[in-house]
């Protein structure tokens, strides 16, 4: 009798023809960028990499990504300003993986339609995984409805672009009734 493994039974962990998801990688440092490449493409996902934003604007032009992973400090532009460039020029969801700490930055950037915000730290191969985890929920997020009710169409905006770039599927009331 043949034995039976674990691939066995989870062939979708072990399926190297499927990719997981079209990745553009915004950093500027060629040894961080080839290293988020590296740990990303060992998980499934395909990969481009950007070392500039000139260099990601070109790569917008010609292709189109799921996921944006980007550092804020780049040499042709810095935080906010470099965000917004880069969602005038693509649907792609953006994943912030950067050093910069400033929560005002972070709050302003969540309000604008960031996925999530990871802060490089010593734990570097930790931070590319939670990549990973954040574009596995955002997959499974397509299955469920959340209902917001607030009075201030303010808050039900915010919420709602907040859990739309997530995937859900999003109803909005004033009201409880």
């Amino acid at each position: 009798m043949p034995q039976i493994s674990f691939k066995d039974y989870h062939p979708k962990l072990y399926s190297k023809d499927k990719v997981k998801s079209n990745i553009l990688i915004v950093e500027d440092s060629e040894f961080v960028n080839n290293a988020i490449k590296n740990e990303l493409e060992k998980i499934g996902h395909s990969c481009t990499q950007a070392l500039s934003l000139e260099e990601c604007l070109q790569f917008l032009k010609d292709n189109i990504y799921d996921f944006i992973v980007l550092d804020l400090h780049l040499p042709d532009a810095y935080g906010e300003r470099l965000f917004f460039n880069i969602t005038s020029n693509s649907d792609a969801k953006i994943i912030i993986l950067t050093a910069e700490t400033d929560v005002e930055i972070r709050h302003s950037l969540f309000k604008f339609g960031a996925l999530d915000y990871i802060i490089k730290d010593k734990d570097f191969i930790s931070s590319v995984h939670k990549i990973d985890d954040m574009i596995n929920s955002i997959n499974e997020n397509k299955e469920f409805n959340i209902l917001i009710i607030d009075d201030s169409s303010l808050v039900r905006k915010q919420i709602d672009m907040i859990l739309t770039v997530r995937n859900y599927k999003v109803f909005k009331a004033q009201t409880a009734k």
